[in-house]
């Protein structure tokens, strides 16, 4: 199969493809990662998107409610606890408590997903901004790269309970982007509130090597075709 380049595609623009793929790949220097005490601790609700229960080996799809609402597809709203270490206390969690009044933030929903082997299809891995916090003129994001699920069945007076943790990596005011570990547990049936932690790793993080290699392909590939289209030309 030939490949068919725009012609509105120049030989400079997908060099500095190449170039930044080539910069993603390598670790930055003078780096300030987010000190390894840190960690910011968060609330919301939660729902499944089927109508049972979060911790259901037929739950399709998690719904994280919006200030206190089922809002499926839309973004859920979270709040900070007091719980909240490190550099993280800048975004001052004593003012943004509630997340059914709005809370400061929002997490996406998993809008389908299959819990019993930890695949995300929508959205798909890695999630971007999958958990935003503003508050104080402060903002952090963190993008989830990876994601283990693990469901546990009533027994007894003991409740249900869903558990999500993964590895991803922070951007926060101030510090470059740092790698980091993300716990969230819902317990009870229906929609039921949840509780999170994002754990800094204190390491610089860099982006995911897939996604770098690919742009990198994407890049040498489109100059060879274009020295192919020169040698045809000729």
């Amino acid at each position: 199969m030939r490949l068919s380049l725009p012609k509105t595609i120049s030989r400079a623009g997908l060099a500095a493809g190449v170039v930044l793929a080539m910069q993603s790949l390598a670790a930055p220097s003078g780096a300030s990662p987010i000190p390894v005490s840190s960690n910011l601790d968060f609330t919301g609700s939660v729902v499944s998107y089927n109508g049972g229960n979060v911790y259901d080996t037929a739950s399709t799809g998690l719904d994280f409610l919006t200030s206190g609402s089922p809002s499926p597809g839309v973004a859920g709203s979270v709040g900070l606890n007091n719980t909240t270490t490190g550099v993280f206390l800048s975004l001052t969690p004593g003012s943004c408590l509630v997340a059914a009044s709005g809370g400061c933030g929002t997490i996406k929903d998993f809008v389908a997903y299959n819990p019993t082997n930890s695949t995300l299809t929508n959205p798909t891995l890695p999630l971007v901004n999958f958990l935003t916090i503003t508050n104080n003129s402060q903002s952090m994001t963190f993008t989830l790269t990876s994601l283990t699920v693990n469901q546990y069945q009533p027994a007894g007076s003991t409740a249900g309970e869903l558990s999500l943790s993964g590895y991803g990596i922070i951007d926060f005011t101030g510090y470059d982007p740092t790698a980091a570990s993300l716990t969230i547990t819902a317990q009870g049936a229906g929609a039921t509130s949840f509780s999170g932690s994002i754990i800094s790793q204190g390491v610089v993080a860099t982006i995911p090597e897939p996604v770098s290699m690919a742009l990198l392909g994407m890049g040498l590939t489109g100059l060879a075709a274009i020295r192919r289209r020169k040698a045809v030309a000729a």
